[in-house]
């Protein structure tokens, strides 16, 4: 006989079937149950709770934190406004991807299946690479909305032009590639690059590609046209010792352009101020803390061309002097050695000079052939003492009225993006290679200069945050790469945040993603 047994369990019931069994051992009945399930009062089974089934799981951290960054700084605004919702969606999903791993577009299908870049920004198209190839064609025609992104990003903005720079490419699809000053390193054409940041915004705005055999000083006034036609009020260049010459000084007067520029060391000015500067930079009235490190400050004038006076600034960073001065008597110590016991010969100076940093080390040394035939080496005690002299200063020449602090704040603002674009350099030659066209080249070339000025964005507030000496960008990447989201019965769902994601995003001002903000997001077809 089988019947049904209604059992309450701690307030719950549950439902089993009985089986009537006779115990011929025992003599008697006993009943042999098999549970059936969960159920209520009377007997009716409730349904099924449904099972978690896990589809997928994509990385999801350093995207919340970079959609963030850009719709906070402008960036996904300027860029819509420009473009139109849908491009720019495409645009800042290359440029996130570019900044959290960057591979060439031939990888990139598999890279966007990993992440939840595209879903957060509302990129619904299968971004393979063939289809980025094309649609980066088309940004690369868009010169008008290019150039409405940086007017948008720029507004009223006062900006400064920085150094160009320029890189080379094997890519046979850039016409612009041209045997440039760079040639003899590189031994490959060159594309001129030059940037116009934004003091009021602290972020890249605009930059311009020029043909790499084109003069620094026409690339410099186009941009200055360029500028002036976006609605930039006023633009001042800063530029690094490459450009310092009398012809290019004089350039920069005449057109009435506003800069600041270090003078080379080589010069018989920059000598004399460096051996006068001693005595005024001793003055503790001098000194300032600047960036954590005491900076002596010392301002003058010099005429770097004839009949034009310009405001000269010589400043020595401690930190910088005792840092460059260990380098400097490392490398004097390596050059002993290797001094030491050499056999002269007439090829000994080349065998000696290993690379291009060695030469200055030669005029710091009397070296000549001594008596048993070796090598015989005295150090010269007025050229070390002006090499150790050097260490920590920097002489800026500047027709900027700001306060001496801040006109050192600005040319530093050149060495960062500098270090930015080194990587950016790198990262875009890997980024071209595969492309199809120059169109497509332009695009990508847009697209990974959307990327540095986000990049730049998130290292403005690490540095704001005061992290900026404990973390950088590559260790944000890795902490918020382990947050995940996963789709699971038909939604996604966003795994816990831990402590330290939590607390990194409170110090980049980004907010903290919330599980329920997801739940509603487009299921996966």
């Amino acid at each position: 006989m089988t019947f049904t047994v209604v059992q309450k369990i701690k307030g719950k019931h549950y439902l089993y079937e009985c089986t009537g069994e006779w115990d011929s051992e025992k003599k008697q009945c006993r009943q042999k149950r098999v549970y059936i399930g969960p159920c209520d009062e009377d007997g009716n089974l409730l349904p099924e709770k449904k099972r978690l089934v896990i589809k997928e799981s994509r990385t999801f951290g350093q995207y919340h934190l970079l959609k963030e960054l850009a719709e906070q700084s402008g960036i996904a605004d300027s860029l819509e406004k420009a473009f139109g919702k849908s491009d720019a969606e495409r645009i800042l999903a290359v440029a996130m991807l570019r900044i959290s791993c960057p591979k060439t577009l031939r990888n990139i299908k598999n890279q966007i299946e990993e992440t939840f870049a595209a879903e957060l920004l509302g990129a619904e198209d299968d971004l393979t690479s063939q289809y980025l190839s094309g649609f980066l064609s088309r940004v690369g025609k868009k010169e008008n909305a290019i150039a409405a992104y940086s007017k948008s990003m720029m507004k009223d903005d006062r900006t400064v032009i920085l150094d160009m720079t320029s890189f080379g490419s094997s890519s046979k699809l850039f016409e612009m590639l041209e045997y440039g000053d760079d040639y003899r390193r590189t031994k490959l054409p060159q594309v001129s690059f030059s940037l116009a940041h934004s003091l009021d915004r602290d972020m890249p705005v605009y930059y311009k590609l020029c043909q790499g055999s084109i003069a620094d000083k026409s690339t410099l006034k186009g941009m200055v046209t360029d500028l002036k036609d976006l609605g930039a009020p006023s633009s001042h260049a800063i530029m690094d010792r490459g450009f310092y010459s009398p012809s290019n000084i004089s350039f920069m007067f005449e057109e009435g352009l506003g800069f600041t520029i270090p003078m080379p060391f080589g010069l018989k000015t920059a000598k004399e101020l460096i051996s006068e500067s001693n005595k005024h930079l001793d003055d503790p009235v001098c000194c300032r803390m600047i960036g954590g490190s005491l900076v002596h400050i010392w301002e003058t004038v010099s005429e770097p061309v004839e009949g034009k006076i310009s405001r000269t600034i010589v400043f020595l960073d401690e930190n910088s002097m005792n840092d460059q001065r260990n380098i400097l008597f490392a490398r004097i110590t390596d050059f002993e050695k290797r001094m030491s016991g050499a056999k002269w010969h007439p090829g000994i100076f080349k065998e000696l000079v290993k690379n291009r940093a060695d030469r200055p080390l030669l005029k710091m040394f009397d070296i000549g052939r001594g008596k048993d035939g070796m090598v015989s080496a005295e150090r010269k005690r007025n050229a070390m003492s002006f090499e150790l002299n050097k260490c920590g200063k920097i002489i800026i020449l500047t027709t900027s009225d700001d306060p001496a602090e801040d006109v050192l704040a600005a040319y530093r603002l050149k060495n960062e993006i500098e270090k930015l674009f080194e990587t950016f350099k790198d990262e875009l030659e890997g980024g071209i290679s595969y492309l199809s066209s120059e169109n497509s080249a332009r695009g990508m070339i847009f697209a990974e200069f959307v990327a540095v000025t986000l990049h730049y964005v998130l290292a403005s507030r690490l540095r704001t945050a005061g992290l900026g000496r404990n973390v950088w960008i590559p260790d944000i990447i890795s902490l918020l790469n382990k947050l995940k989201i996963t789709y699971m019965n038909d939604r996604w769902r966003l795994n816990e945040v831990s402590k330290k994601q939590r607390e990194m995003y409170e110090a980049l001002g980004v907010p903290i993603p919330a599980a329920h903000d997801y739940i509603g997001f487009k299921p996966l077809s």
